[in-house]
């Protein structure tokens, strides 16, 4: 897919990059050249524009983006106008950071396809994290379903996927995952999980040192994991 992403702050830079890494071609948009010069090497392009001209922003191939998502957050009127260009110019699909509920209104008013508040996200995922024993991360899904990513409980040590039943426990199994260690663009060491597809058939062997992923209400993940006390 092609992707535009207007703003390289934390949220917007760590986006791009992370689609970039998937394979995605990524167009990045500052009107910092310094912060256009600092992740030109780690996403497939990146330009310094004013977004908030509507000419300057018609030289980038809208027709060819497939979702154009506006990272900017600080600069409130930077963030509408940006989009409203967007909107103007029938981008297929718009994504948008809001960072206050009058924020998110003016947003919905002009129409985009999606708003996201990524600190509050994160938020809600460190809090699931807090309360439930050896989670790795977590996905909200909707109200009452999540994604959750955990080291498999004690008690279903040595058990096939099979033998565990997550059907029974009312859950739904995605996968097993893979911890890998690398080097960030600061030289820092981070781990990821990956999918790993040879430990995920029915028959494989599971211990208590593999993480799992998989989707199902609170109560039952609850019930699933084990509640921190």
């Amino acid at each position: 897919m092609r992707f535009l992403i207007i703003g390289l702050g934390n949220f917007g830079s760590s986006l791009a990059i992370e689609l970039t890494d998937m394979g995605h071609e990524v167009i990045a948009v500052d009107s910092d050249m310094q912060k256009v010069e600092k992740y030109k090497d780690d996403i497939s392009s990146t330009i310094c524009m004013d977004c908030n001209d509507s000419n300057s922003i018609q030289s980038v191939p809208l027709a060819e983006i497939d979702v154009a998502i506006v990272c900017i957050g600080l600069n409130f009127g930077a963030s509408v106008m940006t989009t409203a260009i967007l909107k103007k110019n029938k981008v297929k699909k718009i994504i948008c950071r809001a960072t206050s509920q009058i924020h998110e209104s003016v947003l919905q008013a002009i129409g985009v396809d999606e708003i996201v508040f990524p600190e509050q996200e994160t938020a809600i995922r460190l809090s699931k994290r807090l309360q439930i024993k050896n989670v790795y991360d977590s996905y909200q899904a909707d109200e009452t379903h999540f994604i959750m990513k955990a080291y498999l409980p004690e008690k279903f040590n040595q058990l096939s996927i099979q033998e565990i039943d997550f059907q029974k426990h009312k859950l739904v199994f995605l996968s097993v995952l893979e911890i890998k260690e690398f080097e960030n663009i600061f030289g820092e060491k981070v781990s990821k999980a990956f999918v790993n597809k040879n430990k995920s058939m029915p028959n494989s062997i599971l211990t208590n040192q593999d993480i799992i992923m998989v989707y199902g209400m609170k109560n039952d993940l609850f019930a699933f994991f084990g509640k921190k006390s």
